[in-house]
Order: C-alpha cells, then sequence, then structure tokens
C-alpha cells in the first residue's frame, strides 16, 4: 500500500504489478466534475465552456486544476492546455477509461462531505474567492439543496464576523465576501492552523525535532482540510525555497513557527499572482524598515522571486519580516551569533519581577531556577515582537494547560501584570499559557529538589560508634525506610563536621554540646522510643518544608540585619572595583583571555572565570552600544566576594572582534550560590548602563574618578531603595 500526496488531494492507492488501482479518491467535488467532463471527451474543451457547464468562475477553474497533473501522473495521464483551444486530458484510451469508470463509480455512490466537512470547504471556498457566487454554485457543488447552503452560512457567519470579514447576502444577488485583504490572510491564515493536527502540532511545540520533515508534515493532512485553500504548486516550491536557502536562520526557528512562516509565503504568494496585495501603515512600514533584520526578510523575499517569477513589494517584505521576528527559536544557545538587545537587561529584570509575584502566590522559591530565567526570556524575546506588531500565536495547549492547572494559570495571570504595565498593552492568553508552562516545569523541578532536601540524615550515636550505634541504625532503617541515610556515630564525632551534615540526632548517650535536634532513647529501642524519634522526623521535615517553601523575600527574617549586610556588601564591591586599560587590537577570545587572569586572585580562579565567561558567551553578547560597554558576566564556585572590573580601550574601540562599536569592557562575576541580595545588586549595575544618567556619561567620558564617583551614587540610590522597601515590613 502506498499512501502520498498528488497534487490536491491525498490518494490512497494500491500497486499489484503494472495494475493501479485507486482505493479511495478524494478528489475535491469541482476537480472530479472537470475530470468527468474532459474525460468524456476526445477533443479540447474551451475553458470558459467548462467554467459556464460548472457554474463557476475561469479564474476559480484555473486555480482549481493548477498542478493537478501530480493527480494524473498515477494514471498516466496528463492535462494538456493549448491557447485558443483550451484544454483536455491526454493519454492511453485504456487509461482515461480507467479513470472515468472509477471517478464515474465513486462519484454516483458516496456522499462526500458531512455537514463538518461540507463548512469548513464552504469557508475555504469564500476566502479564495471574494467575488459575488450565487447559492446555487455552492448547492451544485456540494450535492446539497440552496436552503442547506443558507443554513450553512448563517453558522459561519459568526466565524467570519470574528475575523473582520462579513458575508453580504442579497437575495437575486449572490455572496460576497467584505473585507480587508489583511483580514482576509489572516483569516486564510487561522483557518489552516485549525485544521493542522493538533497532536502533531504539539510534538513540534516541545520536542523540536532535528530530523522534523516539513514536506511529510503537510503531507499528513487530508486534502479536504488544509489543501482546500493552499495552493499545493506554490506550498511545495514555498517548502524547496526553505529547505535550499542559505539563510541559517531558519535552522533556528522552532518548527511551529517555521510552519506558520511557510503558510504565510504560501498564501502570500498566491494572492500576489491574484494581484490581492497588501497594505501596511506607513509609519510602521517605514520604522520595520529602519530594523537592522529587514535584511534578513529581503533575503528571503529576493529568494522567493526568482523561484516564483514575480515582484514582491516592500509592504509583503515588512510582513515576512514580522514573521521572522516573532518566531520562536529552537533553544536559547541556537542565538549566539547575534547581539543581545540592550532591553535584554530590562527583560531580565521584567522576568525577576514576574517569579517574584508568582513566588508570593503560590509559596514557592523559584528565583533561583536559571532554566526557568532562561525559558522564560527565550520565549518572552519574540513574543513581545508578536504583540508589538499585533501577531497571533496559538496554543494548541491553552485549554488542557487552563481545566488541569487553574492555579497555575491563574498564578501566571497575575505574573504577568508587570510586563503589561511596562510595555503598556494585554498580553494575549496563549502567551499566557505558554508562560505557564514555564511555570509549572519550574514547580516541577521545585518540587523534587524539595522532595530530595526533605529526605532526611540521620545520625545514630553511641560511646564507640561501632557497637549498639550499628545495631540501632539498622532497625531504625528498617522502620523508617524513607530516610536517606543512618549514620552510626561515636560520642567525640557529635562535634565534628559529620554532624553539621545531619538533620537529627538518635542517642544512648545524654548530650550536651550537640548544635542539633536529638532524641534521646534506650539502647533496646522501646514503643516509646519509636514513637519521640517518628515525632522528631516530622518535626525535622516540617522544619525544612517551611524553609525550602517561602519565598526569597521572606526568608530574610530581620530587614535591619539584612540591610547592615548589603551596606558591607557594597563597601567590599567599591573597594576591589578597578579601571585598567587594555590593547585595542586583541581578539575577543584574548580579550576574555586577558579580562580573566586580569581580575582573578589566582591562576585557578582565572581560568574558571574564562571557562564561565566564554560558556556564558554562547547564549550571545550583552552590547549596551549607547555608552559603548560589552558586559561579561558568569557564575564560578571558586570565589568568595563578587568581582567588577572595568577595562578601557587604549584607544577609541576594539578593532578586532565583534564589540567593534565599543571601548569598555565591563566584567561581573559571582558565586553560583550567591545571595539574592548580591545578584539584585549587580543586576542594579547592569540596570545603571540603561537608566542612570550619571553613570553613562561618567563611561562616555572615560574618567577614572568621575566612573567611580557615579558608581558610588548609583549604588546608594539603590541601598536606599532596598531601604525604604524592607522597612516598610517592620
Amino acid at each position: 500500500m502506498l499512501i502520498g500526496l498528488l497534487g490536491h488531494e491525498l490518494d490512497i492507492i494500491a500497486i499489484r504489478g503494472d495494475c493501479m488501482t485507486l482505493i479511495q479518491p478524494l478528489f475535491s467535488p469541482r476537480l472530479t466534475r472537470v475530470f468527468l467532463e474532459l474525460l468524456a471527451k476526445d477533443d479540447f474543451v474551451s475553458v470558459s465552456v467548462l467554467a459556464d457547464s460548472l457554474n463557476t468562475s475561469k479564474r476559480t477553474l484555473f486555480r482549481e486544476i493548477s498542478g493537478c497533473n501530480h493527480l494524473l501522473k498515477p494514471y498516466r495521464l496528463e492535462l494538456e492546455s493549448k491557447s485558443g483551444l483550451g484544454i483536455k486530458i491526454i493519454g492511453d484510451t485504456t487509461a482515461k477509461s480507467h479513470l472515468l469508470a472509477i471517478l464515474k463509480d465513486y462519484y454516483n455512490s458516496v456522499d462526500y462531505y458531512d455537514l463538518e466537512q461540507r463548512r469548513m470547504l464552504l469557508t475555504a471556498e469564500l476566502l479564495k474567492n471574494k467575488n459575488i457566487s450565487k447559492l446555487v454554485t455552492f448547492a451544485q457543488l456540494y450535492d446539497v439543496s440552496e436552503a442547506t447552503i443558507s443554513n450553512d452560512l448563517s453558522v459561519l457567519d459568526e466565524w467570519f464576523k470574528n475575523h473582520g470579514l462579513s458575508l453580504i447576502r442579497k437575495p437575486g444577488y449572490g455572496i460576497e465576501l467584505e473585507g480587508s485583504e489583511d483580514d482576509v490572510r489572516r483569516a486564510m491564515t487561522d483557518f489552516v492552523h485549525n485544521q493542522l493536527k493538533e497532536n502533531k502540532l504539539i510534538d513540534l511545540i516541545y520536542l523540536y525535532q532535528d530530523d522534523f520533515d516539513i514536506e511529510k508534515y503537510f503531507e499528513q493532512h487530508d486534502n479536504s482540510s488544509i489543501l482546500s485553500l493552499l495552493n499545493q504548486q506554490i506550498l511545495s516550491n514555498v517548502i524547496k525555497v526553505i529547505r535550499n536557502s542559505e539563510f541559517k536562520y531558519f535552522q533556528k526557528m522552532a518548527d511551529s513557527s517555521l510552519i506558520g512562516l511557510i503558510i504565510h509565503l504560501t498564501i502570500a504568494i498566491e494572492r500576489l499572482t491574484t494581484q490581492e496585495v497588501i497594505q501596511m501603515d506607513k509609519v510602521l512600514l517605514n520604522q520595520l524598515k529602519e530594523d537592522d533584520d529587514y535584511i534578513k526578510a529581503e533575503v528571503l523575499a529576493k529568494s522567493i522571486e526568482n523561484a516564483f517569477d514575480i515582484t514582491i513589494p516592500e509592504d509583503e517584505i515588512a510582513f515576512i519580516l514580522m514573521h521572522l521576528k516573532g518566531a520562536k527559536l529552537r533553544d536559547f544557545h541556537l542565538e549566539q551569533d547575534s547581539y543581545q538587545s540592550i532591553d535584554d537587561i530590562k527583560l531580565k529584570q521584567l522576568i525577576s519581577k514576574m517569579i517574584e509575584e508568582f513566588e508570593n502566590i503560590m509559596n514557592v522559591h523559584l528565583i533561583d531556577d536559571d532554566v526557568l530565567h532562561k525559558g522564560l526570556i527565550t520565549h518572552l524575546r519574540p513574543a513581545l515582537t508578536r504583540m508589538n506588531y499585533k501577531l497571533k500565536i496559538r496554543n494548541p495547549l491553552l485549554d488542557q494547560i487552563k481545566n488541569q492547572y487553574p492555579i497555575i494559570f491563574e498564578a501566571s495571570t497575575v505574573a504577568v501584570k508587570a510586563l503589561e504595565t511596562s510595555i503598556t498593552q494585554p498580553v494575549p492568553v496563549d502567551e499566557i499559557g505558554y508562560v505557564a508552562l514555564h511555570f509549572g516545569a519550574a514547580i516541577e523541578r521545585f518540587n523534587q529538589k524539595l522532595n530530595e532536601n526533605m529526605a532526611l540524615k540521620i545520625g545514630v550515636v553511641c560511646a564507640s560508634g561501632i557497637g549498639i550505634s550499628s545495631l540501632l541504625s539498622s532497625r531504625i532503617k528498617n522502620i523508617f525506610p524513607d530516610l536517606q541515610m543512618v549514620v552510626p556515630m561515636a560520642i567525640e564525632d557529635v562535634d565534628d563536621s559529620i554532624s553539621n551534615q545531619l538533620d537529627l540526632l538518635i542517642t544512648t548517650i545524654p548530650l550536651e554540646t550537640a548544635t542539633i535536634d536529638s532524641v534521646y532513647v534506650h539502647p533496646l529501642l522501646s514503643e516509646m522510643d519509636i514513637e519521640a524519634i517518628r515525632v522528631a522526623i516530622n518535626a525535622c521535615k516540617k522544619k525544612k518544608q517551611d524553609h525550602y517553601s517561602k519565598p526569597v523575600n521572606q526568608l530574610d527574617v530581620d530587614p535591619l540585619e539584612s540591610l547592615a549586610k548589603i551596606n558591607l556588601m557594597i563597601q567590599k564591591i567599591r573597594k576591589q572595583f578597578t579601571i585598567s586599560p587594555i590593547n585595542h587590537v586583541l581578539t575577543w577570545n584574548q580579550i576574555i583571555d586577558k579580562v580573566s587572569h586580569l581580575s582573578a586572585l589566582d591562576v585557578q580562579q582565572a581560568k574558571d572565570i574564562k571557562y564561565a565567561l566564554v560558556d556564558r558567551e554562547q547564549y550571545g553578547s550583552v552590547v549596551v552600544e549607547e555608552v559603548g560597554v560589552v558586559l561579561l558576566h558568569a557564575k564560578i564556585e571558586n570565589i568568595k566576594e563578587p568581582i567588577l572590573k572595568l577595562y578601557v580601550s587604549d584607544q577609541d574601540n576594539f578593532i578586532n572582534c565583534h564589540a567593534s562599536t565599543c571601548s569598555i569592557i565591563m566584567v561581573m562575576v559571582a558565586n553560583k550560590k550567591s545571595s539574592p541580595d548580591t545578584n539584585k545588586m549587580l543586576s542594579a549595575i547592569s540596570v545603571g548602563l540603561i537608566e542612570d544618567n550619571e553613570f553613562k556619561n561618567a563611561l562616555l567620558l572615560k574618567d577614572q574618578d568621575t566612573i567611580r564617583s557615579a558608581l558610588s551614587l548609583l549604588l546608594q540610590k539603590w541601598y536606599r531603595n532596598e531601604t525604604m522597601s524592607r522597612l516598610k515590613s517592620i
């Protein structure tokens, strides 16, 4: 059995030797009638005569037969067209008779479409043909009464209205679809996406298969859905253009976004061939033409022009750019060849606020989840572009998320308020659904970590650590199998570092110096002792749960103490802050190597810093061109205090690296387990590169004393804000 996509339809064909039999033809009704008319005649048939016979226009007829030789090829037949004569099917007489018999038999014996399928195809017909059509035309096309078609149109009217389109119906006049070309294309795109197999699209969104076959993806869909609207020939050629393009950005796009782009291009090209041109607001058009990525859209447009022998106007190129900028990417690290936008620093601040808000609602600690931060910034970057350009994204999991995880969805809805306030527009519910997925995954990671942390480690103490304690340890393990570790200990081990790694001590000897909770038991372990151990274990679990469940802003129980620590931290960062010259001719790799060694306290730390900076740079460089600064930042383990250094080019700008527009390298390094306040302080300095005018002006002047003074003032402002915020709780 061979299953394949042939032109407009999905045919299932059985091949036995030289005999080919059509098992289930799924030609559209109109195309079936075209074939029946042509197969019944040996000569050419005028397109005008054929269009009149089918109660349709020549334009519609030409669209219907476009690419139909793909359908006829398996039957060793071909559609021939000659100017002035018309069209006819050519081939062996036996082959023609064979196909004619099959089509007649199937056409006369099977009711083509059920109610849902008929309305779907009727929607496609109306979208393809905005010109006036008669009720009788559709009635004949789908072999139903005019009253049935009229009822179908009443049902579909709301769908068209939701897409900014109107169905105009007048007695004796016919049916006409009224609306802008932009709204027609949006409706077409929605229609096609709604017909895509949801489970496959979900796989594309979340699995990001490297071996994804775009052709097979479209081939798997029944012709009566997607291909009733998409021109198969154009679709096939668009896919070829994408496949053969040297434009590397396609490899970065998530498959779901790539499918959306292909659908957009297929619809746009067919509309252009019929002179249906879209118009874009001139202000927005000029804004997009100034975008650095506009050249990407021009490269793609040029490839399409060459492949289809058409001219793509600027408005269409701008729409292509909007799709490229709004595309979801496969993974965060694939953006390594481009700078991060200056706005990325602000976006990270907004994401931190979103996470803190979510923490407060859900009573979980997620602020240190790097996977969550990276996931949200990867999604929200293109999401902001989509919202800016009013591009819709479809979330096939939305209903499932809202029904199965309503609390997470509602908490996410509240969390995005910080983003909505910043961009002064609402975040679409589909986008919130994706944000909820990221938060949901973070909660799963949190719970997993919590369960690991909740597993208790217990020490069993006796005089020697090798007698009674060993026997007791074995028995306690059997009674409480969930304990992660039960360690026999000698009395002298209690003050050792071993006990500091434990959660509870069970002892047969009274303890006076233990720094952790303990339970005194009899060596024979009575029922009362077992119950005392159970109570102590539950108390330890409760203590751990309270600690790990508290949001970050509740962990500092004493605001005055935390402010004192912040003050000390600021003094230390100011004391170690240095400004040093660096050779402007160094390459980027040489710069990283140089600043790593200059910033470190020893050789090993220099290596750690270098490796961390190189790894971090894979995600893209943070370049603040307004002040000519490249921000190099990373976290390592081998460091006690955070590092802040400034390296200034000994001439105007660096010349042998991608930071050629900059003359300053700012280096920030912190411990991987640094406190939230340390992260906040360094983040405040990063934001100062954009928002603090005094700090920015000082960097432009490159005067050391001025820079130091501006940095101190920046840190004082941040400290003042933290003081006001924390003292509110007293």
